[in-house]
């Protein structure tokens, strides 16, 4: 009976061993303790060594296998799912190489500033992004993207090397909220992504638009699918009047057939601004300035006005702009996943007036208010991996007014409207997400002084 007392004695001082291991999570510890309470009741003789030796492997069991208490999930994973980043990288050689029969000219909207239309140029630049999107539910997703560049200039994020080492800026490229209440409309708002079909004869590349715009996406059958896309952008606000310049657009388009035998895309987009054109400053009215009808922004090309005639020199938009913009591609992929593709687009400036616009000039003006691209591509649609490849070639003409200069292709006879010529290219991968790509842009003035220019673009890009 002693035997027994002693050993549920010892058994009970285990459990409470044992238990407080569990709980307080210090297993070597309470081991050390349970090894010292074995010896004493051995010197004791309340029980036998070969009895301790059982009692203390149940206890260094007991605490290896003790049900741990449940852990709960961290918030901050379930965070991190939400989370999706991305990003690119390009290091470019650019060089500009000007014709030695190239006028001399001033920089648009300077009335008296001088630019290089002679001297050839070199540069090394470089392109950086970083973008993070998250999904807040399952209707609405906020999204943000860093990158270089600077804010006079929306059409370029390229950062040109050679500045002594300075640093350089980062700004925001893109940030917005989209909201898909169904599985037709996105509704999408704040500074961002393009939202058209479009080339770089109307909108750069590198152009982010700030506003509201809605898509809405139909498939009506496997190879035909509808398209739809409004928007309205503000582009200046004005403190001092209500005059406020805006940008308003909408577009409809259509793609059918498949991918892997012949499919086409067709769009038809109307621009419209509002308030863009300038408005002379009248002498006998010293209460109404009308500085703020200057544009923001200039590349060249546009037919200009002085708006402060008789005082200093200061630009606005001659010609009224509501673009028509005509698109179409068809691609040819019966050789998949090599494609053949062509393109073609025309756009016009309805809202282009002679009459007006050589009043407002003061000279007669001829029409300068179309422009059109045509051209193809041959290879892979995405150099994404190593050994995969794409040729193309285009031929543009995009007369001074046939759109706003200041947001079309920034690279394109450096920049504007009022030029034509050839563009040739090919990229070539690297490696998974590592591609070279090489341009060579030739291009001239389409009416006014000799002003041609071709450029050369070697990019190494990589993504992620």
């Amino acid at each position: 009976m002693l035997r027994f007392c002693a050993l549920l004695a010892s058994a009970c001082c285990l459990f409470v061993a044992v238990s407080g291991s569990a709980l307080a999570g210090q297993a070597a510890t309470e081991k050390s303790g349970m090894q010292a309470l074995l010896e004493m009741m051995v010197s004791k003789g309340m029980i036998t060594d070969s009895e301790a030796e059982g009692l203390l492997r149940i206890s260094e069991k007991g605490a290896s296998t003790a049900e741990s208490p449940p852990i709960r999930k961290e918030s901050s994973s379930e965070w991190a799912d939400r989370l999706k980043w991305s990003g690119d990288m390009r290091l470019r050689y650019q060089g500009d190489y000007y014709d030695d029969g190239n006028t001399i000219l001033i920089e648009p909207g300077t009335g008296d500033e001088v630019v290089n239309t002679t001297r050839d140029r070199h540069r090394l630049r470089y392109r950086a992004r970083l973008g993070l999107s998250a999904t807040v539910n399952e209707r609405w997703r906020a999204a943000f993207r860093l990158a270089t560049g600077n804010d006079n200039d929306p059409v370029s994020t390229n950062d040109t090397l050679g500045d002594n080492y300075n640093k350089d800026s980062i700004l925001f490229d893109q940030a917005y909220l989209e909201w898909k209440p169904t599985a037709l409309f996105t509704l999408t708002g704040g500074r961002i992504p393009n939202p058209w079909f479009s080339t770089d004869l109307v909108w750069d590349r590198d152009l982010n638009f700030e506003g509201l715009a809605v898509n809405y996406r139909q498939a009506l059958a496997p190879w035909l699918s509808l398209f739809a896309t409004a928007g309205a952008f503000p582009l200046e606000e004005v403190e001092w009047s209500s005059q406020d310049k805006w940008l308003y657009g909408a577009q409809i388009g259509a793609r059918v057939g498949s991918a892997k035998s012949v499919s086409a895309q067709l769009g038809a987009a109307y621009y419209y601004y509002d308030n863009i054109a300038g408005e002379r400053y009248d002498p006998t009215d010293a209460d109404i300035d009308k500085d703020y009808t200057a544009p923001g922004f200039l590349q060249k090309g546009n037919t200009l006005m002085d708006i402060n005639e008789g005082e200093a020199y200061e630009a606005g938009l001659a010609a009224e702009f509501e673009e028509l913009d005509i698109l179409a591609t068809v691609d040819v992929g019966f050789w998949d996943p090599v494609h053949m593709v062509f393109l073609g687009e025309y756009v016009t400036n309805l809202g282009f007036d002679r009459d007006e616009v050589s009043r407002r000039y003061g000279e007669e003006v001829p029409d300068v208010d179309t422009g059109y691209m045509f051209g193809m591509a041959l290879g892979h649609p995405a150099v994404n991996d190593l050994g995969k490849w794409n040729v193309f070639l285009f031929y543009k003409h995009l007369e001074a007014d046939a759109v706003l200069d200041a947001f079309t292709d920034s690279d394109f006879r450096l920049g504007g409207t009022n030029a034509k010529g050839w563009v040739l290219g090919t990229e070539f991968g690297l490696a998974h997400n590592v591609w070279l790509t090489g341009k060579w842009q030739s291009a001239d003035e389409i009416d006014g002084p000799p002003h041609a220019v071709d450029v050369l673009q070697v990019d190494l890009n990589a993504k992620f």
